[in-house]
Formats: C-alpha cells, structure tokens, sequence
C-alpha cells in the first residue's frame, strides 16, 4: 500500500486488490464525509465523452465515521508531464477535446434568471471564514455582493474543481481522465470555466508542482490554451457576464483554506488582476 497527500485533506491509497490497482480516498473527518460522499456521487454520475472519461469508483464504506470511496488506479501524465511530451497537434486535439466537452457541459444547462441570493449567502460564508483582511479581499467581497444582472444563467453540471491538476492524460494521449470532482453551493458549467482559466492564467496548478519541469515550454503552453479559453469565453454573452464574480468568489474560497504568506500575496495578486479587467465580446485582441 503506498500513501499519496491528497489537497483537499483527504488521504488517498493506492493499493493492488483483486489483481488491479485502486486508489482508495478516505474523508480525514467525519464532518467532510457527507462532503466526500457527495464527490463521490458527482463522479459516479458523470458521463464520459468518446475522449474525457473518470475512473470508475469500485468500493465504498466507513471507517468508524469517516467515508471512503475506492476507483481505478488511472496510469497516465499529470498535465505538466504531458505537456512536456506533447506536440502543436497533441495539444490542439487537447484543447478541441476540451472545448466540446464544455459546449456540452453549456448545452445540456437551463437557461435561469441569476441566482444572486445564492451567491450573496456564499460569498458571506466565505468572507466570516476569511481571518486575514486585505483591502483586496475587501473590495472582491464588495463586489460579488454588489453585483446583479438581468441576463441569464447557466445552471447545470460541472466537474467543480476542473484544474489541470485534476486531469490524468492517458499514456497514449488519446483520453483526458478527470479525477477529484468537487461539490459547489450551485452547479453551472462556468464554475469550469473559472477553474481551468486558474491555471491558463494565473498559473495555479503549477503553483502545487513538486517535480522539475520545463517552465518556458510549460509557460507558452498555457498562454496558447488561455488565448483559446479567452475567445471561447467571448463567444457567449453569458460566460463574458458572469466570468468575473465567479472566479472572484473562486480565488476567495481558495483563501479561506490558505495558511502560508507566498500564496496568500499570490491569491492578492490574482484578485487585484481580476478586478481589475472586463471580458469585451467586442475585443478580440
């Protein structure tokens, strides 16, 4: 049995059992179990594309109160190690992969008036959590309180927690596995957005990298997927609306669980961007 750190607290095992490896997530509180359940349930209810699959969960039970899940042991490259292997035609298929997946995830929503009581009781949640005051912090809370739209919404599924971190790419780079699906306060396919857009420009995932990797490749990668994400965004009226309060309110949600000073001036910094700057349909610069 080999024990893994997991990021949300959670410990993972990976271990052989009838003749395959399973990698066994366990809750590291009976508090976060309803939580791990509820990931639990989200993944098993996903449904795969020919390209974008999850591991199937084989087990599940307590440990006295604490629950765990077991899934497939997925053998592939992290993001980082694929994109050091990866070519211009690899990377294209990876990003058209992507797209259809969120044009599905898009298609597949109910169009809703803007829940903006939802997001008032969770951006308050957040702020009481919140111990370190920044006058940054201060004004993204403003805003997310302040805002209000009258165009519509997308609710619907979403992964919750789409970083590349939480992609396995197969050994054969034909199939993006999708690992550590998240439970959120409302599910819309934005949340994905925002997520993977965490990485493409502010670089989060390559934030928790252990491992050496090539970093001007790794960079020019993510500005090419980010140019690709920026015009997917303009292409709809709404993702453009309501990128902005939802990845404000994501970044904040990251500080509530951030207890070190380089992350925590990093999360400043990537607040005081996003505040700063509108998406414009009209700019395709």
């Amino acid at each position: 049995m080999i024990n893994v750190n997991g990021h949300s607290g959670c410990s993972l095992e990976i271990s052989q059992k009838r003749y395959k490896t399973v990698l066994r997530k366990s809750s590291p509180t009976q508090k976060y179990s309803a939580r791990l359940k509820l990931q639990a349930l989200k993944q098993r209810s996903f449904i795969p594309t020919h390209c974008i699959l999850s591991p199937n969960i084989s087990d599940e039970g307590y440990s006295g109160d604490n629950y765990w899940f077991e899934m497939d042991y997925i053998h592939g490259y992290d993001f980082i190690s694929f994109v050091e292997r990866a070519g211009p035609r690899e990377l294209e298929h990876f990003w058209e992969v992507l797209r259809a997946f969120l044009l599905r995830e898009i298609s597949q929503s109910e169009v809703v008036p803007y829940p903006r009581a939802a997001f008032i009781t969770k951006v308050d949640q957040v702020s009481s959590m919140i111990t370190t005051r920044h006058k940054t912090i201060e004004r993204a809370i403003s805003y997310i309180r302040d805002f209000d739209s009258s165009s519509p919404f997308l609710s619907g599924t979403c992964h919750g927690d789409l970083t590349f971190s939480n992609m396995v790419i197969s050994k054969d780079v034909s199939k993006i596995y999708f690992i550590d699906f998240l439970d959120n306060f409302y599910d819309t396919p934005i949340q994905d957005i925002v997520k993977i857009r965490q990485d493409t420009l502010h670089g989060w995932t390559l934030r928790k990298y252990t491992r050496q990797f090539d970093f001007v490749k790794t960079d020019i990668v993510f500005k090419f997927l980010d140019r690709k994400l920026i015009s997917f965004i303009r292409e709809s009226s709404i993702l453009t609306e309501f990128y902005k309060p939802m990845q404000l309110l994501s970044l904040l949600r990251i500080l509530v669980y951030t207890t070190d000073t380089d992350t925590y001036n990093y999360l400043i910094k990537c607040l005081e961007y996003e505040l700063a700057n509108e998406f414009d349909i009209t700019n395709s610069g």
